[in-house]
């Protein structure tokens, strides 16, 4: 009675499924602790939430910050969907064939650290997929080089992970987009389709315009860096901001420790820290701020012969 309890509250309570059962790897914790939401979670599932609520589906795009915990929460969603529900097909695309294989080894963690009770029978596994045996579920991880395996039947969850990253991202939407379910109700489809900036993203931006200007039936969320409450450190003695960090601070409520963690995290973008911007960005705009080196079409010396032919 007591694992039939469980059963049901971690089918229906994400947060609670994650927090007492979904083991993860971590950066902070040394071995396989629990998923507790972080502020970003906890913010992005609120919004799905309300979606869910008020249009009876999901359907998200998601700019961020990198390394906020984005796509493990999508993971957590996508297990929970299809361990405890029956009939929930599931896909999850990574940018590449290494990325895709570190998202499939999140979900098998889950599932290997799961209490045996609450663990669905598996009739079939090997390194990118888990078919449940009873409740005829599965999920599926591939990358946007190989979409084709994902094509062939309807999925009822789509995520879509660093998307900005996709070589053919055109191709990926032309051959995915056709089989997501449109399930509304107590057992929603789900969409979601998130990324850090990346300079040649160029279909993710564009369809993340979209969805911030109301046009293709997603909702636009984004996450700066500083919302992850990891992004922080103390303040050395005689810490001293400069006139841009006190600006930072006034303009987005930055703590001191956030301004430390910033400027040590720009240093070491030395070289190009205009990459700083693409990668932990304050807003989306920002984020696509390009590289000094993707400026140019043509090299310097080339540049340098052609301005010493100009006449005036």
């Amino acid at each position: 009675l007591y694992w039939a309890r469980e059963s049901y509250r971690c089918a229906n309570d994400l947060e609670y499924l994650a927090k007492h059962f979904l083991r993860i790897k971590s950066k902070t914790i040394i071995g396989f602790p629990t998923l507790k939401f972080n502020k970003v979670q906890q913010y992005l599932w609120s919004k799905m939430r309300a979606q869910w609520e008020r249009e009876g589906w999901i359907r998200q795009v998601w700019g961020k910050a990198r390394q906020v915990g984005a796509s493990t929460l999508s993971l957590a969603l996508i297990f929970q969907r299809t361990n405890f529900l029956a009939y929930h097909n599931a896909f999850t695309i990574s940018y590449d064939e290494p990325s895709s294989y570190e998202r499939f080894d999140a979900v098998a963690t889950f599932y290997d650290a799961l209490p045996v009770p609450l663990k669905a029978e598996t009739r079939y596994r090997s390194k990118s997929k888990i078919e449940f045996a009873e409740s005829r579920s599965r999920i599926l991880v591939g990358h946007s080089r190989n979409v084709n395996v994902g094509a062939g039947e309807m999925n009822h969850i789509l995520h879509m992970t660093e998307a900005a990253r996709y070589h053919n991202a055109e191709q990926v939407q032309t051959s995915i987009f056709p089989t997501i379910s449109e399930a509304r109700g107590k057992d929603p489809s789900v969409v979601i389709i998130e990324s850090t900036s990346f300079f040649g993203g160029n279909w993710f931006k564009e369809f993340a315009e979209e969805a911030r200007a109301g046009r293709n039936g997603f909702e636009f969320h984004f996450v700066p860096w500083f919302l992850h409450e990891e992004y922080q450190r103390p303040a050395p003695p005689n810490f001293r901001m400069t006139g841009e960090e006190r600006q930072l601070m006034s303009q987005y409520g930055l703590s001191l420790e956030n301004i430390v963690w910033r400027r040590s995290k720009m240093s070491e973008y030395g070289k190009n820290p205009i990459l700083f911007f693409q990668e932990y960005p304050v807003s989306f705009d920002e984020s696509w701020i390009l590289p000094t080196w993707t400026l140019k079409t043509f090299h310097d010396d080339c540049l340098d012969a052609l301005f010493d032919q100009v006449r005036p």
